[in-house]
């Protein structure tokens, strides 16, 4: 390598899929556990705040997430179905988009099941968070946030991380790591999911104050896009390694 990066930090959603991947097996299992955990509590979530509402008989959850096509998000699914089978009172309907980029197909599913009337409670987790708030502006049915949060009034629970304070941990430890190793010059590059992804950008911004907080340098202007899919994160990282 011409230059010496001390590590390829991945943002957003896909970089915990491709770190679970690349770690040891318990290291993917609770990865996968932790997004099942999410995708359940996020149904009981809104399942519960509909039926504190007063919504009587069966209570039917739809749960769209951004999408359905990665490893993450198809844990996040298995929880939430985990949960509507194991609580026959609650009908959960989990839908994605095919892709972190596929705005106007999520935009269609949001606007066609909330105008549809079927679903008591809603979780989404969106692609573009400001978009959705209009979306659901006035909506009256419980509507849970997950992944990234929506600035908007009518989200009564957000379920996911503190994705900023937690990149800044990952940031520091990083750091800690390179100069326990010997390192003298400790740059870092970051790979990340979907450029202007509330939940990518918030991490970039932790990931940067973490590393350059414990004397690291984060190579801003060298941040690599991936759209969230595995097959262009290997490209970027292999650019990145041949630089």
């Amino acid at each position: 390598m011409k230059k010496k990066v001390v590590s390829v930090l991945l943002a957003g959603l896909l970089g915990m899929s491709l770190m679970a991947c690349g770690g040891d097996s318990s290291a993917k299992q609770d990865s996968s556990t932790q997004a099942a955990d999410q995708g359940a509590s996020s149904a009981q979530t809104a399942a519960s705040q509909a039926q504190a509402s007063g919504e009587a008989g069966e209570v039917s959850v739809d749960v769209i997430l951004k999408t359905t096509a990665s490893e993450y998000w198809s844990y996040v699914q298995a929880g939430a179905n985990a949960y509507g089978k194991d609580h026959p009172e609650v009908k959960v309907d989990v839908k994605g988009a095919t892709s972190e980029t596929a705005y106007d197909e999520q935009q269609n599913m949001i606007e066609t099941d909330l105008n549809s009337g079927a679903y008591s409670a809603y979780v989404i987790a969106p692609l573009q968070a400001d978009l959705v708030a209009n979306l659901i502006k006035g909506q009256t049915k419980p509507i849970v946030a997950v992944d990234t949060n929506i600035e908007a009034p009518e989200i009564l629970s957000f379920v996911g991380t503190g994705n900023e304070d937690a990149a800044k941990m990952g940031g520091e430890k990083a750091v800690e790591a390179a100069k326990a190793a010997g390192w003298k010059e400790i740059k870092a590059v970051c790979i990340s999911g979907v450029q202007g992804d509330g939940t990518a950008t918030a991490r970039l911004n932790g990931y940067e104050k973490g590393i350059n907080g414990a004397g690291g340098e984060f190579l801003k202007d060298e941040i690599q896009y991936a759209d969230a899919v595995a097959d262009k994160a290997v490209t970027c990282m292999e650019a990145v390694m041949q630089n």
